[in-house]
Parts: C-alpha cells; structure tokens; sequence
C-alpha cells in the first residue's frame, strides 16, 4: 500500500495577535490515517513572552484535541511538544 500525506497551510491574514500561521499533516498508512498539527504564533507583547506563551500554547493544544475529539470517535492522541500534535485515527 502506497502511503499518502496530505498538507494544509494556514496563515492569519486578520486579527489581534502578531503571528499565526502552521499546518495540518494527513499521512494515511495501511493501519489509517496520522493527523500531525504545527502551529507558530506570537502574540506581539515581548514584554510578556515568557508568561502568555505557554498560556496560550496550551490553550491553543486544548483547543485542537477538543475538535478532533469531536470530529473523530475512536482517536489516540499523542503530544509531542507544545508546538505538535499528533493523532491517530481509521480512515
């Protein structure tokens, strides 16, 4: 079986923050489909760097696992680094 990768850019062109922008990676393999999210931001205050960031890296992962969870049923999700995502889902 041949492996298929699929890639979805993504870059904030509007909004509040400074930087937004990353993929989505779709590997479908014979035992289903690796769904792979990267995700660079900032958020504009240099002051505040090191205590937002982390907040809104979590938030942000949350967010994702929230909608995967409620896109897919049968899902295992593995974190990486704050930075990826990594799931795992029959396609």
């Amino acid at each position: 079986m041949r492996i298929k990768i699929k890639l979805f850019f993504f870059e904030m062109i509007e909004g509040d923050i400074e930087k937004f922008n990353g993929y989505w990676k779709i590997i479908k393999n014979k035992s289903g489909c690796q769904i792979l999210f990267f995700a660079d931001y900032d958020l504009g205050i240099n002051m505040l760097n090191d205590i937002l960031d982390p907040i809104a890296g979590n938030l942000l992962l949350d967010t994702i696992k929230s909608i995967l969870i409620g896109l897919f049923e049968n899902i295992h999700i593995t974190v990486e680094e704050l930075k990826t995502l990594s799931v795992e889902e029959e396609c």
